[in-house]
């Protein structure tokens, strides 16, 4: 019996072991840990080890409210390679987890076989995980794998999970998540991921690599068939009507920390979009691509890139909001992404068409280069958005030419000019909303 001891900075404590070792091999009758990591642990079973390769199984049990803690033990004892999954469950509050271990063999090859099943509960989730592992045990090496597993829970809380609730909506209707891989250790990995649930349909498809000393690589294939995501715009919230229906095709590449989606087909609201893109894990993330829709709220746009909160207004017309501004993307990403827009709504009933340019993200400035039409005429310009210490400088040039200006005021029952109109327009400007 042993009272307290910490391991890896984790108290541990009314801990009992009744065991048994021999020639033969080794038997756990009982292995109990009252308090570990805000829970507690038991073990039981029978290990032989005797001939070329061990034999026997083990059941394990884990209740804790502590998760994070037992993970950080876990995350210094696997290999590097998994350390990442492990990761995973540190944003998980409460488990309540049985495990189960069977290993066999033969004496005449050092070949082993192990089968593992994980059943239980993580915070909402339900899981049910299966596991078959082959390898060498002379060598204390794995050399294939096969896993399936199914989770079990509400939609909402599978997108929680994910880290993806601040921009996927959903609701509190039964959801599933299935995931298999299969295929040698040091090979190809085949991989199968599928979602589904209440406004929830998606599938990743792929192969990978997870090399011992290196970063995990692949390629896949993801769809999205049904989702809806979140308003992006700070502010209230709008549901319903508001959250945007979202389906996604496209190849995915990991590589290096970088992920890569390629032949981009996409739909969100009313806006088709292709085009690739790439972004890394860097701090600011870096980005670049070239994406193509074929129309956009260039408003809203804006208003996600500088932080501008969402006004509450009754009525159409552009409403500024008196709040101060969020980060938006500020500081967050570094890099340039090219576009081409087909119709993009730039005032209220007024939209620019054929719209083309570039947007530039460095450290704490956001800046925009752009040509298009707009009402008829060539409109070309350059937005800089710079985040600073008392609020947010914008500097903006902006030259129209030939545009009509009837279609400028089409709103307007009668419009108050009519010809064409040719502008210059340059200025600065300083606020904190």
């Amino acid at each position: 019996e042993i009272g307290r001891a910490t391991f890896s900075g984790i108290d541990a404590g009314n801990a009992r072991v009744h065991m048994h070792v021999d020639l033969d091999g080794l038997q756990i009758d009982r292995l109990t840990i009252g308090d570990i990591g805000g829970g507690s642990f038991s073990a039981a079973g029978r290990i032989e080890t005797k001939g070329n390769v061990p034999r026997g199984s083990f059941a394990v049990d884990l209740e804790t409210t502590k998760v994070a803690a037992i993970a950080t033990i876990a995350e210094k004892v696997v290999p590097e390679r998994i350390a990442s999954a492990v990761r995973i469950l540190e944003q998980v509050g409460r488990a309540k987890l049985h495990g189960t271990l069977d290993v066999a063999g033969d004496d005449k090859t050092p070949a082993t076989g192990a089968r593992i099943a994980v059943t239980g509960t993580l915070d909402e989730l339900r899981l049910d995980a299966q596991a078959r592992l082959s390898g060498d045990w002379q060598s204390r090496s794995i050399s294939v794998v096969e896993m399936n597993a199914t989770v079990d829970a509400t939609a909402g809380s599978l997108v929680k999970f994910a880290k993806l609730d601040e921009v996927v909506a959903s609701g509190n209707g039964p959801a599933q998540l299935k995931a298999s891989l299969k295929g040698p250790v040091d090979g190809d990995l085949t991989f199968d991921v599928q979602v589904a649930g209440e406004g929830l349909a998606a599938k990743l498809t792929g192969r990978g690599k997870a090399p011992a000393t290196d970063r995990i690589q692949g390629d896949a294939l993801v769809e999205v068939r049904e989702a809806h995501l979140k308003p992006p715009r700070p502010g209230p919230v709008a549901t319903g009507p508001g959250q945007l229906p979202f389906r996604l095709s496209s190849r995915v590449a990991l590589a290096a920390g970088a992920l890569t989606f390629d032949d981009i087909d996409a739909k969100l609201g009313a806006s088709t979009i292709h085009g690739r893109f790439r972004i890394d894990d860097a701090s600011p993330r870096r980005v670049e691509g070239a994406l193509d829709a074929n129309v956009a709220d260039g408003r809203s746009l804006l208003a996600i890139a500088i932080g501008l909160p969402q006004s509450v207004k009754d009525g159409p017309g552009w409403s500024w909001s008196s709040e101060p501004f969020s980060p938006g993307l500020f500081g967050r990403f570094a890099g340039e992404i090219a576009f081409r827009l087909g119709r993009v709504e730039l005032l209220p009933n007024v939209n620019g068409r054929d719209l083309r340019g570039t947007v530039r993200f460095g450290g704490d400035s956001i800046a925009l280069d752009s040509a298009g039409e707009l009402a008829g005429g060539k409109l070309a310009g350059t937005v800089t958005f710079r985040n600073v210490q008392d609020g947010l400088d914008a500097y903006v040039k902006i030259s129209l030419a030939g545009a009509d200006a009837a279609a400028l005021f089409s709103g307007a029952a009668r419009p108050p000019v009519t010809g064409l109109l040719s502008l210059s327009l340059e200025g600065e400007a300083t606020g904190m909303s």
